[in-house]
């Protein structure tokens, strides 16, 4: 989740359109084995211990009594009665922001009020618990912002920023058929966006439901548990996550970090091998399954997911980014020059892209292709504290030798 806002943001917004990419078919798979792996999927692992009270779906965005009361009062305050209801949830949420500073903890929306702040997913909690009070129609951005991740204990977390949308309601015509009334759609449906000061780098990626929203929830607490190594706990909120989006691929993900790091590495991989089949985004998933075969010393096998990360059409330039910066990280320094350069084919401007790909010739040692990426990161940086790191960078390779 994003760490440099500390304020609320409000924007007026037009409906958009979520994208698509291109997939490639799953792998083949028997019914025995997809089979054999949802009983593993219901299976109790020993790690997991008894399931914990856990925060239930319609928790998430209760609120108490008397801040519920508050915001009634506000709302339905005969002076704020001319503004359209999503923008009167709008200006309540302004005129409470000092309950909503930036904490990069994941909080229901009462715990948004109690703890007075919390990250992105936190403040549309609030803003959804406030929508359904008023009867408002709320909506959901999925966006990234790069670099959004960071190492912890071994593990990459890959912070995933998402906002909520207020929606105008729907014009009504009576059909003159027994009072029957009709509700319209139109293009361009007003609405209000909900987020922390935008930071000017996230790109929008998809809408999400409402399921999948709720999901999340679940999947920040598992993702903070299991890098404090608290896997019982981990272990039971990616179950309770999979319940509201059971085919999600960072769930899949994290359970089968879970099994591989309870020492089940058979079971693991039948959880990637399940994932492959039936999660509709895949990339991670093969970056991931790959890293397994080799650490078991599969070479062929891992070869094989190689290749198919090579031939995968996935349209979204960070997701290569990532998978770029991960292979580096790993020292596999001609993989990780492979997916930078599929980043900025798919997305020309991203300099932290060619940042990548010259950091990656200079390993390889070759400098002169080094210095060639480092200057299309200097023309595409869009600040000047990034103009500046890469104008150092290059002056350092000034001096090397052409390849």
């Amino acid at each position: 989740m994003r760490k440099t806002a500390n304020f609320l943001g409000l924007a007026t917004a037009a409906l958009l359109v979520a994208c698509t990419t291109s997939e490639p078919p799953p792998p083949a798979a028997s019914v025995a084995g997809i089979a054999e792996t949802r009983q593993l999927l219901q299976d109790i692992p020993a790690f997991a211990g008894a399931r914990p009270a856990l925060v239930s779906s319609d928790e998430i965005y209760r609120l108490s009594a008397a801040r519920r009361d508050a915001f009634l009062d506000y709302y339905h305050d005969p002076m704020n009665r001319n503004v359209p209801g999503h923008k009167r949830i709008g200006q309540y949420l302004l005129s409470s922001k000092s309950a909503f500073n930036y904490i990069p903890e994941t909080r229901t929306a009462d715990e948004v009020y109690e703890l007075e702040g919390g990250n992105c997913l936190s403040l549309a909690n609030i803003t959804t618990a406030l929508a359904r009070l008023a009867g408002v129609e709320v909506g959901y951005q999925l966006r990234d912002d790069i670099p959004v991740y960071e190492l912890q204990e071994n593990i990459i977390l890959r912070g995933v920023h998402v906002r909520s949308i207020l929606y105008q309601p729907l014009p009504e015509l009576n059909a003159g058929d027994g009072g029957a009334r009709l509700i319209i759609p139109f293009g361009g449906r007003a609405s209000v966006i909900i987020d922390y000061f935008p930071t000017g780098r996230s790109r929008y990626i998809r809408r999400i439901s409402e399921s999948e929203f709720t999901a999340m929830y679940y999947r920040n607490l598992a993702g903070e548990a299991i890098v404090a190594g608290d896997f019982p706990p981990a272990y039971w909120l990616v179950k309770e996550s999979m319940l509201h989006a059971p085919d999600h691929a960072e769930a899949i993900n994290m359970l089968a970090v879970l099994y591989r790091r309870s020492g089940d590495e058979w079971a693991a991989e039948q959880i990637y091998l399940y994932g492959l089949n039936s999660a509709r985004e895949r990339l991670s998933l093969l970056k991931n399954y790959r890293t397994l075969l080799r650490e078991q010393g599969r070479t062929a096998e891992a070869g094989e997911m190689t290749r198919r990360l090579a031939r995968y059409n996935d349209a979204d330039p960070f997701e290569w980014w990532f998978l770029a910066e991960d292979a580096y990280g790993e020292e596999k320094y001609s993989d990780a020059l492979s997916y930078y350069k599929k980043s900025v084919e798919i997305a020309p401007y991203l300099h932290e892209g060619y940042f990548g790909m010259a950091k990656t010739y200079y390993q390889l040692g070759r400098v002169k292709s080094a210095r060639s990426a480092m200057r299309q990161a200097i023309e595409n940086a869009d600040r000047p504290r990034f103009k500046t790191l890469y104008e150092a960078k290059l002056k350092a390779l000034s001096g090397g030798q052409a390849n």
